[in-house]
């Protein structure tokens, strides 16, 4: 027994001196770890904390001596709200870092995901703070209901901002107005999803003629505001990039403006720029497309302007002239009636005196 006690107990001691040394080895490989990233020089350091998520970077603080004050430079801003359980929480942070951070380094991403509408009162700071330290890319992404809260505040003016991104995520129609201006002149690329618009001076919604340098405009899901107007003006001549992706059942025109217009894709049920029966048959619709090189449409929408040219003998006559078109892509609908011989005469239609064209169809989901 005595000696089956000694093997087990030999056994034992065994083990743990190959614990203890796994043990050492990874203390080591980490601590040679560390030194590596340690050892890094500063810009690639605060290359890192960008793509970090803000709540983590402030953690590293804990690291080493140098990492202590190394999030205090970061040149982003990226948060969600799920981070912290309390809204309290969330506040003392983003007070935390503001008063911390070195107010000498600009401050040019801003990327936050909002789940409480009581967070709204800080997001308006952290605008301000960015707009402040020259902010040059704004990304929003808010999932709750807004009814009773205002637009995120633009109150000062962001000289800098040239790229805006606000998504409102939510199970029912939009509510989110977007203002008919910002305070935003170096504004070139736009992306709304999920907000609506308001009527301006006139009859209809126009809320992007305001921009002066706007070349990318995306709206996903947007709609109007109800009882207010049918029809979403954009008048802007400096757009060269239009992206239309609408999916509610009510569907609005969206009359266009855009001369320079290049790169035009159009989904889902909206009803296409300006392609009332009256324009077809005058043949002012053309003009909209004029510069256009690479277009994605419905189906519909051209099928549209064939059954209008043919109720008034114009098929002939009328003839699509896209001098600068290379590609264009046919969203075809799969529920859709439409016949193989209207899809060929559309392509040949199509073709007129834009021979070099490439025409593709899509099947929607």
């Amino acid at each position: 027994m005595l000696v089956a006690k000694r093997k087990v107990s030999k056994r034992r001691r065994k083990v743990a001196k190959r614990k203890r040394k796994r043990k050492r080895g990874s203390k080591k490989k980490e601590e040679s770890r560390d030194k590596i990233i340690s050892d890094l020089p500063l810009d690639i350091l605060f290359h890192i904390l960008e793509f970090m998520n803000v709540k983590h970077a402030v953690q590293t603080c804990v690291l080493s001596k140098q990492w202590k004050d190394l999030w205090k430079g970061s040149a982003s801003f990226c948060m969600k709200s799920t981070d912290f359980r309390r809204v309290i929480d969330y506040n003392r942070f983003v007070t935390h870092f503001f008063s911390g951070r070195d107010t000498s380094i600009t401050l040019p991403k801003v990327d936050v995901v909002l789940h409480r509408s009581s967070q709204v009162k800080k997001l308006n700071r952290i605008i301000t703070y960015a707009a402040l330290h020259h902010v040059q890319q704004i990304t929003l992404h808010l999932s709750f209901y807004m009814l009773d809260s205002k637009f995120p505040s633009f109150k000062i003016q962001c000289p800098s901002l040239f790229y805006l991104q606000i998504s409102h995520k939510h199970f029912c129609h939009p509510v989110l107005k977007f203002p008919n201006s910002l305070p935003l002149p170096a504004l070139k690329v736009l992306h709304l999803e999920n907000l609506c618009f308001t009527a301006s001076y006139s009859d209809c919604a126009e809320p992007f003629s305001c921009y002066n340098l706007l070349h990318t405009l995306i709206l996903k899901d947007c709609s109007l505001h109800r009882f207010d107007t049918e029809e979403l003006f954009i008048s802007n001549s400096s757009i060269s990039t239009l992206s239309l992706h609408h999916l509610y059942r009510k569907p609005y025109r969206f009359l266009l403006s855009t001369p320079n217009l290049s790169f035009l894709t159009v989904t889902g049920q909206s009803y296409l720029c300006n392609l009332s029966e009256e324009n077809i048959k005058v043949g002012s619709w053309l003009k909209l497309f004029a510069n256009v090189k690479e277009m994605t449409l419905p189906a519909a929408a051209i099928g549209f302007i064939l059954e209008v040219l043919s109720k008034h003998n114009l098929v002939g006559t009328q003839i699509a002239c896209f001098p600068k078109l290379e590609s264009l892509k046919l969203i075809k609908d799969i529920h859709s009636v439409t016949s193989d011989e209207a899809v060929n005469t559309m392509v040949q239609y199509l073709h007129k005196n834009s021979p070099f064209a490439r025409v593709d169809f899509i099947s929607s989901r």
